[in-house]
């Protein structure tokens, strides 16, 4: 496909994320823009190559305009800018190119013609459109049915039968007082991160006619099917991720991406996190965007200039999310990999490989630039947690970790089991000449603690979903007292940080918190981050019972 667009052509980009996130979008997209790259050639033999890398402080502004919009942040740059922020940018859950300019639009008929003089050529061709995903919202605008805008845009292009529906693309009609923009998805779902789901196979050997024990909703299936005469076999998706280590070999992947592979990528991608809400309620389990947030408010930049050995721990680390959050922060990884899979930009009339590997390159050397600040050379992770199921998943991940981004490390990693204690370690050698040493413990917090001394200190507070007409469970409230007690007896944390649903564990730990940002998640519940001030709240702050009880019903535990 031909390439439309030079490394100066100015787009618009549309970075989308959760609510109260945004800030963290244009702090990236601000540090990103404060490098440039030049590539000067070098003579080697009789024709010039592009051997030499130099960085500069930038001259050209790439990055024109900052417009934070609801839900995320809309940027006016270059083309070549864009291609290292859809790199780099670890805050989003995905980025949309916008498709000419916004414009009015009063009724269904307007729509339709003013769709059809958009510059669709530059992007993707028009008989695609009425098979694609068409996502439409409508906010105090004279066309506000989501039907009516979705068949408006269908019926302004002609539809061709043959051509089966494309999934993995996504088309936005977003109409905000009587003004539409018309965006295409190019980045596809960046949360869940893909090294989670990206290898998932489907292998006979996982057949089986027995119903998970967990499932009632299978168990209505597998009597259907035996009344029906069906043979019967449970998706593989709520097992495989659990109990099995059974991983594709990533060195087969190929650059030529077809609509059928990301359909396929897509439907992985809903497979994990099913599976994941199978086992918890917690959303950040599922949602990467609140822990890259997370990882920017820890101070880590400052932490790794510290020559000393790194030590983070995680209690209650669930599937693992944070921990390999925490060591993507550290090490620079991109969000994505060079295999350009499941990125939809790669069926753009736009997009060129030489354009990706350009971008990737000014990555790979603004990495390595900053990596030049970080002095220590051993970092450990370590994750505790009761929950066995969770734990299983996360020992998984090791594996996907590593083969997602086999580039950035060096050697095979190192896995040791011991059966005694119930945990597993790992030591993963990065090309930045840093080891990470990854450590899962099936164990509580109190029986870990003992062992590890100047630790920065990430909780994530399991949640449990309480019913409003039912007893808060004691057990809980008494996990977060002797978790407020076990903090508070230490002075060597080199920080103590919670990120938390609700204000239950905040109250009952008799510690003080401050909040660094609150977001939502998909339900609606408000999550926040919060660090402990190193002090206790005073146990006789209200002295009146009516001040308790005022106090005791502004504590949110949903």
């Amino acid at each position: 496909m031909p390439n439309y667009f030079n490394s100066q052509t100015v787009i618009t980009a549309f970075f989308s994320t959760r609510k109260g996130l945004e800030k963290f979008i244009i702090k990236e997209l601000e540090e990103l823009n404060s490098f440039r790259f030049k590539c000067s050639p070098i003579l080697s033999g009789p024709t010039p190559t592009l051997a030499h890398f130099r960085l500069r402080k930038h001259k050209e502004n790439n990055l024109i305009k900052i417009e934070l919009l609801p839900g995320g942040v809309e940027i006016h740059c270059t083309w070549e800018f864009f291609g290292i922020a859809l790199i780099s940018i670890r805050s989003t859950e995905s980025v949309w190119l916008r498709i000419g300019r916004p414009f009015r639009c009063h009724s269904s008929t307007d729509l339709q013609e003013r769709i059809k003089n958009l510059p669709w050529n530059y992007f993707i061709p028009t008989y695609w459109i009425p098979n694609i995903n068409i996502r439409s919202i409508s906010n105090l605008s004279s066309l506000w049915n989501n039907n009516v805008i979705k068949s408006s845009v269908k019926q302004a292009f002609t539809t061709i039968s043959d051509i089966p529906f494309i999934s993995g693309h996504c088309l936005s009609i977003v109409l905000h007082r009587n003004t539409c923009y018309v965006s295409l998805q190019c980045s596809g779902r960046l949360s869940p991160r893909h090294f989670s789901f990206y290898n998932y196979v489907y292998s006979p050997q996982f057949e089986t006619k027995t119903v998970p024990y967990w499932s009632l909703n299978e168990t209505i299936k597998s009597v259907r099917n035996k009344f029906e005469g069906i043979p019967y076999s449970y998706n593989y998706a709520y097992t495989l991720p659990f109990f099995s280590n059974k991983r594709k070999d990533s060195s087969n992947d190929n650059l030529d991406i077809t609509k059928e592979n990301l359909s396929h990528w897509e439907n992985n991608r809903s497979k994990y996190v099913d599976s994941t809400k199978l086992y918890s309620d917690d959303s950040t389990d599922y949602n990467d965007i609140i822990t890259a947030c997370v990882t920017s408010k820890l101070n880590l930049n400052l932490l790794v200039k510290d020559p000393e050995p790194l030590i983070i721990w995680v209690p209650f680390c669930g599937n693992g999310n944070l921990v390999f959050e925490i060591a993507s922060y550290i090490l620079k990884l991109p969000v994505i990999n060079n295999s350009l899979k499941g990125l939809p930009i790669t069926d753009f009339s736009c997009f060129s490989n030489d354009w990706f590997h350009n971008s990737w390159d000014h990555f790979s050397i603004r990495r390595k630039h900053i990596s030049k600040f970080i002095k220590t050379t051993k970092i450990v992770i370590i994750g505790t947690d009761f929950r066995e199921y969770l734990l299983k998943q996360a020992n998984n991940k090791i594996f996907d970790f590593y083969n997602y981004y086999n580039l950035f490390f060096k050697g095979q990693p190192i896995i040791s089991k011991t059966d005694n204690i119930h945990s597993n370690h790992s030591s993963l050698e990065s090309d930045l000449g840093i080891t990470v040493d990854i450590s899962f413990h099936n164990a509580k917090f109190q029986q870990i603690i003992p062992f590890i001394k100047g630790a920065l200190v990430v909780i994530k507070i399991p949640h449990n979903n309480f019913n409003k007409h039912l007893k808060i469970d004691n057990s809980i409230l008494l996990l977060y007292e002797k978790l407020g007690n076990i903090i508070s007896s230490r002075s060597d944390w080199k920080g103590v940080y919670a990120l938390s649903r609700g204000r239950l564990f905040e109250h009952f730990t008799r510690l003080e918190w401050i909040t660094l940002f609150e977001s939502s998640n998909s339900k609606g519940n408000i999550i926040r981050f919060q660090r402990w001030s190193g002090r206790k709240k005073s146990l006789f702050k209200y002295t009146t019972k009516s001040e308790r009880d005022i106090s005791l019903n502004q504590i949110d535990i949903f």
